[in-house]
């Protein structure tokens, strides 16, 4: 910003003068949300599901999964979890993948 030695105000940038002065930067708050899908065989989708929901019961993630019917002898189990849910659990991390894998693993069997 220029300022003018003949004006008391300080001489208004371009950016000021294109907006007439309402110009104000914008903030924008971004949320984090994860859904979390399985696909499992239909015959199992039942065990699945409770073992999935203990597991995430056990890192304070208290969630009720949705079945709905993928076809073909498959049900796909859906989670939602909001921004403080999904702040407790990191899918990228490979520590909580292979406890994933594990869970999955054991309640197939």
């Amino acid at each position: 910003m220029e300022i003018d030695p003949l004006s008391p105000q300080p001489k208004k940038g371009w950016l000021a003068r294109l907006f007439g002065g309402s110009f104000s930067p914008t903030v924008r708050v971004i949320r984090r949300s994860e859904d979390l899908n399985l696909l499992v065989p239909a015959k199992r989708a039942g065990a699945v599901r409770a073992a999935v929901e203990q597991w995430l019961a056990g890192r304070g993630i208290f969630t009720t999964m949705t079945e709905e019917d993928a076809g073909e002898g498959k049900v796909r189990l859906k989670a939602h979890l909001v921004e403080a849910d999904a702040a407790k659990l990191d899918v990228t991390s490979d520590e909580v993948q292979s406890e994933l894998e594990k869970v999955l693993s054991d309640s197939m069997e």
